[in-house]
């Protein structure tokens, strides 16, 4: 029963930010530069490669790179690495942080796109989906490197909501169609007026991003 009470938020949640990135085609332009190198029915599949990818080894190097740089020597502790790292702070710890909190989800979304690959979820939904998370996981890195703690939230959130669709679409016969409804009744905010809205924020949120890494480097 708490299983039930902790997933219906969560699912509500997950419907409306998924329903807001459906809507505005969001993803489409990050679609479209993955359909240069993969086939449409594998975009999904080469999302989930390149966040492996981005997961297990350039958030690494991020992490070495700024603990090199913010540590007393310039150095990693190549003897005894996690030693060194388990007692970093400010900007060095939370890039750790950062790499492993990465790899702490990399799991569920792998097999929230296999499923979802597997059971033939729909194709445009499957796709979005993939680099949904894969964009939010990177913007959850650069924020937590900036100590932005809300946006690091969002970001977690998004990613998040991103499985839970796809797991639910592969696991649940009639999801499909409850999740379509969803999507028509909160369809009718669909204005140039909003899409204008929602570009200038990320504009604002991107310029502010920027800003607080710089500081902190």
């Amino acid at each position: 029963m708490a299983l039930i009470f902790g997933l219906g938020p969560m699912l509500a949640i997950s419907l409306g930010i998924n329903a807001l990135i459906q809507n505005f085609n969001l993803m489409a332009p990050l679609i479209g530069l993955f359909g240069l190198i993969a086939e449409p029915e594998r975009i999904s599949l080469a999302a989930l490669v390149f966040t492996a990818f981005w997961s297990y080894k350039i958030t690494s190097v991020l992490a070495s790179v700024t603990i090199g740089l913010n540590s007393d020597n310039n150095a990693v502790e190549m003897a005894q690495p996690r030693v060194q790292r388990a007692s970093l702070t400010g900007i060095a710890g939370r890039a750790y942080a950062a790499h492993l909190n990465n790899l702490e989800t990399i799991p569920i979304y792998a097999a929230a796109v296999l499923a979802a690959y597997i059971t033939d979820v729909p194709l445009q939904l499957r796709n979005t989906m993939a680099v949904t998370y894969l964009v939010a996981r990177v913007i959850h890195t650069v924020v937590y490197l900036a100590n932005m703690t809300q946006a690091r939230t969002l970001s977690y959130l998004v990613s998040t909501s991103a499985c839970l669709i796809l797991l639910s679409f592969a696991a649940f016969r009639n999801f499909g169609s409850f999740y379509d409804s969803v999507l028509s009744i909160l369809g009718g905010a669909r204005y140039p007026t909003a899409q204008n809205h929602i570009t200038d924020a990320a504009h604002k949120a991107a310029a502010s991003i920027i800003a607080a890494v710089k500081n902190e480097l």
